[in-house]
C-alpha cells in the first residue's frame, strides 16, 4: 500500500510537470474562454507599468517590441542617435503583448519594431497564430496612427538545444505567415531568420542556449534593419 501511495505521488507530479512544461492549463482555458479574462499576476503587474509609462513624457523615434531576443538587445547602442525604446519582454506571448500596447502609445514612435518571438509555438496552432497577430497589429496600428509598423521574422532555434518546445519546420511556416501579413496589409516584412541560419539551425557559437543569442550576435540583426533606421 505504502508502495502504491508514492507510485500515485510520483505519477500526479509527472502529470503536474507536463501541465506546466507544455502549457497545458493555458491551452484549455483557452478552449473554454478563461483566456479572454486575464487576471493573473502578469497581467495585473502589466496593467500597472502601463500606467506608470502612460504618466511619462517620453517620445520615441522607435520601439522595439517584443519578448526576450528584443529584450536582450542593446539597439540604443548600435543607434545613439536615435531615441529608442526597448519594450521587449522575457517570456512574453501574443496575447500578453496585447496587454503592453498601450506602453507603445505612451512613447508617442515614429517606428515599431515588432518580435513575436518563439513563446507561443508550442501553444497555438498557426491558424491561432495568424489571429492573434493580426489582433495585435490591428491594436497597434489603431492606437498608433502616427507609428510605420515592421515586422520582423523569427530567429530560428538550435533543435539540438531547443528543439523540445518547436522546431524550425514550424518557424519557417509562421514566418511565411508574417511576410504574407505584411505583403498583404502593406508592412515592411525584414528576415531574421535568414541571417542566423546555418546548415538549418541556428549556430550554438552565437547562443547561449539554442534559443537566444550571445551579444555579440546582435550586429548582424542591426545590419539588417539599419536601411529602415536612417
Amino acid at each position: 500500500m505504502f508502495l502504491s501511495l508514492i507510485l500515485n505521488v510520483i505519477l500526479l507530479i509527472g502529470i503536474l510537470v507536463m501541465c506546466i512544461h507544455y502549457h497545458w492549463i493555458d491551452r484549455f482555458q483557452e478552449r473554454i474562454g478563461l483566456k479572454d479574462r486575464p487576471c493573473s499576476q502578469d497581467y495585473l503587474t502589466t496593467i500597472s507599468w502601463n500606467h506608470t509609462m502612460q504618466s511619462l513624457s517620453y517620445e520615441a523615434d522607435v520601439v522595439f517590441f517584443g519578448a526576450s531576443l528584443t529584450s536582450d538587445g542593446h539597439w540604443e547602442d548600435y543607434f545613439d542617435s536615435l531615441k529608442i525604446c526597448n519594450l521587449g519582454k522575457s517570456g512574453d506571448r501574443l496575447d500578453m503583448m496585447l496587454w503592453r500596447v498601450p506602453q507603445i502609445t505612451a512613447v508617442h514612435p515614429k517606428k515599431v519594431f515588432l518580435s513575436m518571438e518563439q513563446n507561443d509555438m508550442h501553444i497555438l496552432t498557426i491558424n491561432e497564430i495568424e489571429k492573434a497577430y493580426n489582433t495585435l497589429i490591428d491594436t497597434i496600428v489603431q492606437t498608433n496612427p502616427q507609428a510605420k509598423l515592421y515586422l520582423e521574422s523569427l530567429t530560428p532555434l538550435n533543435e539540438r538545444q531547443f528543439g523540445r518546445v518547436c522546431d524550425n519546420v514550424k518557424i519557417r511556416k509562421v514566418n511565411e505567415l508574417i511576410e504574407r501579413v505584411a505583403k498583404e496589409r502593406g508592412f515592411t516584412y525584414i528576415d531574421i531568420y535568414s541571417i542566423y541560419e546555418q546548415d538549418g539551425q541556428l549556430s550554438m557559437s552565437i547562443s547561449t542556449d539554442g534559443q537566444h543569442l550571445v551579444p555579440e550576435a546582435y550586429l548582424k540583426w542591426t545590419e539588417a534593419i539599419k536601411p529602415f533606421l536612417n
